[in-house]
């Protein structure tokens, strides 16, 4: 009993020298309010007056205003929730609250006072009877008996011993689940919280399945503080967990699914359908070359035979005729010679819109995974309507596209198939959004060239499932002539409403290849192709990478003058006001990589390369705090003109067409970059402004929102894309357990420039 006689002294003074009534709510707060400030800590204060109202009585004002004494504060709540009877205020009277919601917040630590704010924003009655009016009244009740016991629950003046009975029931009563792992072995992770069960045990309406979610339907820090505090007054058996099919994770089953709808495409005989631009003759006899004919076999036959059409798109001297020659592949029919049929005639896109619809394995691979779940016996019935739905979407598209394919190309043909997308996509997230999402992501540059070929537009998807930059290749002809080839990046899913970013931005390393530089006068053919080729290589894809220990090539880290023309290429003159100490800070930094690799290279038996680069994150993080990394860096960078330079303002905010305030998408990683992000962002943004802001590279940006499919392609030659504001940026710097880095993350945006709201349907 430390401090008891202070205690019981300031307790008396806040009970304005009347007799303490240990039955008192407001009373118990006092004398909460006076162990936490005699030194009582938090867990043992909220214990013990837990006790003290577990062994009281609870009260509240009858309607012909008599003092009613109940054996629990639920039983006291439930009669005032009721109507029977009314609360007590302070003072003892009629009409006040048992305890103003402030008073609550005030007694919560960080995590759980998150965890309220959001559930009880969440929990919104009339909020929640606007969104889905079809909602039953035993549903409504259903979830106002819900936020009574989330109200108990989150209130440090409710006992442990109750708290774990509110827990246990939440969960059992919910159904609770989550959509991955809270911890997993690449640490912490954000998760969503989802009701399960309805108030009969029932099939949940979408609605209430993801009522404890984001107000978007997402995850969150505060949803991950409920799960974490419910758990902490669970016991082991009775965690809650990620929700599983059939016994399974349903983020493996996802995964599944997602393998399942990426696209592959065989022909009839179920051969590969990949067209090369150049591949084996088969008459042609490979053991006897003609030495003194190069190319040829003795009998005269060429080794190899050059595909027309392939060999069109992928010219020397352009961006994708500069990849290396095992991207020279597309995906399409074949003509009676084996060559890749044109897609830039009526009859070739009905051709290429047909195979789409007839040789994509992908579709039948999803529905025999929904026939796998469906013949499962742990499978509840509500579970495996859901995937009945899934089935029955994909065949009915499936038929639906088969009767279009006469009409193409045509503009009734283009909105058709345009509608069908639209539908497949709304029918997938209605049937099992959790699942759709994966999937969607496969089947959106299928969608997008479909949609394109139906309007009687030249494209093809390479069959590289690594293309660079590109998932579609766009030819524009004049006559017969090439004019012009594009990459078009088709994105999938947007990390949120308010962020121009779409699915998972391309490797900086990857965009790079489709930077242009102009041709300098007089410059010989060997040495514009040696600048581009220096051009496109200056971002790597992770730290630790050989020839790029910090992400850009170690020429643009080691040699100063090298640096400082990178850092005035890319922008950022204004940005770096000290280039010597910047320079200095990123040698620093290249050299503590090395010599943390190089170390743990030595070591016997010396660990996996993976294992070495896996640790150097946490290594270099430790290191550059240590040696106050980022305190240097801030004496050396304007932070504001840099700012300015990757959102359009220097406090990284923008005013929309609409009048509306918001924070561009690079507006953090702007504020936050330590030197290593910092320079990536530098290089390739070099890369972009020399290479005149990638003008064969397109980007489709696809979303499923508000019950809505939306698709918008934005294009280089409406925007400016030298400026670095229409850019989007994160960072994947360090290789993980589960990803090999991924280097400075970037897509097209148009974000700085137009100023735009997220996108709409177009």
């Amino acid at each position: 009993m430390k401090n008891w006689d202070k205690i019981l002294k300031d307790f008396s003074h806040k009970c304005k020298g009347g007799a303490p009534n240990l039955k008192n709510p407001t009373h118990l707060q006092f004398l909460r309010e006076s162990l936490i400030k005699f030194g009582w800590k938090e867990n043992a204060t909220n214990e013990f007056i837990g006790n003290l109202r577990e062994g009281g009585e609870f009260q509240a004002l009858s309607k012909k205003g008599n003092v009613s004494t109940f054996d629990s504060a639920k039983n006291r709540d439930t009669a005032v929730a009721k109507g029977t009877h009314k609360p007590i205020d302070k003072k003892g009277e009629e009409g006040g609250e048992v305890q103003d919601e402030k008073s609550i917040l005030d007694n919560l630590d960080k995590n759980q006072k998150s965890a309220r704010k959001h559930i009880m924003g969440r929990l919104d009655i009339e909020q929640l009877k606007s969104d889905d009016p079809n909602l039953s009244d035993e549903e409504i009740n259903h979830v106002e008996e819900t936020k009574k016991l989330f109200d108990e629950f989150l209130n440090n003046d409710t006992s442990p011993k109750r708290k774990a009975e509110i827990a246990l029931e939440l969960k059992n009563k919910l159904g609770l689940t989550t959509n991955k792992p809270v911890e997993d072995e690449d640490g912490p992770n954000n998760v969503k919280l989802y009701i399960k069960k309805n108030h009969d045990g029932g099939k949940v309406p979408r609605t209430l399945e993801k009522l404890l979610t984001t107000k978007n339907g997402g995850g969150g820090a505060p949803q991950t503080r409920l799960v974490n505090e419910l758990n902490k007054h669970l016991d082991e058996d009775n965690q809650i967990q990620p929700n599983t099919i059939g016994g399974q994770d349903e983020r493996k089953v996802s995964q599944t699914f997602e393998t399942a709808a990426k696209p592959s495409f065989v022909n009839k005989d179920g051969s590969s359908t990949g067209k090369k631009a150049k591949r084996r003759n088969p008459k042609a006899n490979f053991r006897r070359k003609d030495r003194n004919n190069p190319g040829y076999d003795k009998d005269g036959n060429a080794l190899y035979e050059t595909d027309p059409v392939v060999t069109s798109i992928f010219q020397e001297g352009t961006p994708l005729g500069d990849l290396k020659e095992s991207y020279h592949e597309i995906e399409g029919p074949s003509d009676d010679d084996g060559n890749l049929v044109s897609a830039n005639t009526p009859e070739g896109q009905r051709t290429h819109m047909r195979f789409l619809v007839e040789r994509n394995q992908a579709s039948q691979r999803v529905k025999d995974e929904c026939d796998k779940i469906l013949n499962d016996p742990n499978v509840n019935e509500s579970e495996k309507e859901k995937f009945r739905n899934i089935k029955s979407s994909i065949e009915t598209y499936e038929n639906e596209m088969q009767q279009i394919i006469e009409k193409v190309p045509s503009k009734e043909a283009a909105q058709k198939v345009e509608e069908l997308n639209a539908k497949l996509m709304d029918d997938l997230f209605n049937s099992h959004p959790d699942i759709a999402g994966g999937m969607a992501k496969q089947m959106a540059e299928n969608a997008l060239v479909s949609e394109e070929l139906a309007a009687g537009d030249e494209v093809y998807m390479p069959t590289s499932g690594v293309f660079p930059g590109g998932d579609k290749i766009h030819v524009t002809r004049k006559g017969q002539q090439v004019v012009g080839v594009a990459g078009i990046s088709v994105k999938f899913g947007r990390a949120s409403k308010e962020t121009q970013i779409y699915g998972f931005p391309g490797e900086s390393q990857s965009m790079a290849r489709f930077a242009e530089p102009k041709r300098k006068e007089d410059e010989s053919d060997d040495d514009y192709k040696k600048r581009k080729e220096e051009l496109r290589t200056r971002n790597g894809g992770h730290v630790g990478q050989e020839g790029h220990s910090i992400g850009v090539r170690d020429d643009i880290i080691t040699d100063a003058n090298k640096q400082e023309e990178i850092i005035e290429q890319s922008g950022m003159g204004d940005a770096v006001t000290d280039k010597k100490e910047f320079h200095s800070i990123t040698n620093d930094v290249k050299n503590e990589v090395d010599r943390f690799m190089s170390e743990q290279r030595k070591k016997v038996p010396p660990p996996s390369e993976k294992a070495i680069k896996i640790q150097l994150q946490k290594h270099l993080k430790k290191w550059m705090k240590d040696n106050k990394i980022n305190e240097r860096l801030d004496k050396c960078v304007d932070r504001k003109e840099f700012i300015k330079q990757l959102t359009g303002s220097e406090d990284g905010y923008y005013t929309d067409e609409d009048g509306n305030r918001r924070r561009h998408s690079n507006t953090l990683i702007a504020q936050n970059s330590n030197p290593i992000e910092m320079i990536n962002i530098m290089s390739f943004g070099s890369t972009v402004k020399e290479g005149q802001g990638m003008p064969s590279l397109a980007w489709n940006h696809q979303s499923y929102e508000d019950g809505e499919y939306h698709t918008e392609t934005v294009n280089p030659n409406d925007e400016d894309m030298t400026n670095l504001a229409c850019w989007g940026f994160s960072s994947r710097m360090y290789v993980s357990s589960s990803r090999n880095g991924g280097g400075i993350l970037s897509t097209g945006t148009c974000e700085g420039s137009s100023k735009r709201k997220p996108l709409k349907n177009s």
